[in-house]
């Protein structure tokens, strides 16, 4: 009967795991933090976010728990600073002057091809 609502006898493994390795998720976490604070590729952190995701699948299905946490708080650093970095490209764009951009003549104008890049990438790791 104690087995079957879990209670602390399921989560001594787990607070057990927590304790031996929270130094070192505690200092993964510190470094993706520092790394993120100076990076504007957005498309670096969404693979990021992707193999967050693709980890966090793993763990789930061999039912291994403990990494929830763990993948929450990275997670929680990854989505806002990929947020301000698309901003930023979006703000970027929109305060561009226009004749600064130069005339692109009869080929693609280098923003257009740049953006096609951006957004292609971006919907192939999708």
């Amino acid at each position: 009967a104690a087995q079957q609502g879990g209670g602390a006898a399921a989560d001594a493994p787990q607070a057990t795991w927590r304790e031996v390795y929270k130094r070192t998720l505690d200092m993964i976490v510190d470094t993706v933090e520092n790394k993120l604070f100076h990076c504007y590729d957005g498309l670096g952190i969404m693979l990021c976010v992707k193999i967050v995701a693709a980890l966090r699948g793993v763990m789930r299905r061999r039912r291994v728990t403990a990494l929830n946490g763990f993948f929450d708080e990275l997670n929680m650093h990854l989505w806002p600073r990929f947020r301000h970095v698309m901003d930023a490209h979006v703000l970027s764009l929109r305060s561009a002057n226009v004749r600064r951009l130069g005339n692109p003549g009869t080929s693609t104008h280098y923003t257009t091809r740049r953006y096609a890049e951006l957004a292609s990438s971006l919907l192939a790791m999708h």
